[in-house]
């Protein structure tokens, strides 16, 4: 069993939300904390019980409904919102996007496991209507939105990553009513001791939202 007075934390997510929120994070956590080191793994998000129990990780992150373990301790996040990630020349009007305004023959499509996105389609959209594309994962679709009026769903924090890695060419526009609404957690593991080094990663967490301001924080005011 490890020492709980060792330096190095270790962080954990599903191998996608590594890119956007634990990379970011930890990245602030050692320029803060030079004392401290980090180590990084990917659990996806149906194992990550089993490894809190085998104190595989002492903090994770994910997008997931909270169930009750003996070996977590779940802080909410943010919420994340899906919206409208487009090229940025697509002629959209220059407001609140309602589905009227979307044309679901550009539409790049992927499966959601939300059960509000199939009840938004079966309202909005026909069920006839046929997308541009449809793509297995939703990690490459901003290679497809090159044709102007193209267009997808997807969560706010991805579409951010995407326009900041593609600078001037994509643009994020919010649509009402919403198609869906993720909720991302902070998992910690309760074998995990060293509340000075959680304490420091919850407040480089905060600022992660600070420059974030379209997510809507969740974390808890006393933290």
């Amino acid at each position: 069993r490890e020492s709980f007075d060792r330096k190095t934390l270790r962080l954990t997510s599903g191998v996608y939300v590594h890119d956007y929120i634990v990379t970011p994070i930890a990245g602030k956590l050692l320029l803060r904390n030079p004392e401290l080191s980090v180590s990084m793994s990917v659990v996806e998000d149906r194992g990550r019980l089993d490894a809190a129990k085998e104190q595989r990780y002492d903090a994770a992150f994910y997008f997931c409904t909270p169930k009750e373990s003996p070996y977590i301790n779940y802080i909410p996040f943010f919420e994340d919102p899906l919206c409208v990630l487009c090229p940025a020349d697509t002629p959209l009007p220059d407001r609140m996007l309602t589905p009227e305004d979307l044309d679901p023959a550009f539409e790049i499509r992927h499966t959601f496991p939300y059960s509000s996105m199939e009840k938004w389609y079966e309202r909005f959209f026909p069920k006839e209507a046929a997308c541009y594309e449809t793509l297995a994962t939703y990690i490459i679709i901003h290679t497809r939105l090159v044709e102007p009026r193209c267009w997808a769903f997807m969560p706010t924090s991805v579409s951010l990553m995407l326009m900041a890695q593609n600078p001037g060419k994509l643009t994020l526009r919010h649509v009402d009513p919403i198609p869906a609404v993720r909720y991302c957690y902070i998992c910690l593991s309760r074998f995990y001791s060293r509340k000075d080094v959680i304490d420091k990663l919850l407040l480089c967490c905060r600022e992660y939202l600070e420059e974030r301001p379209l997510l809507k924080s969740l974390l808890p005011e006393d933290l």
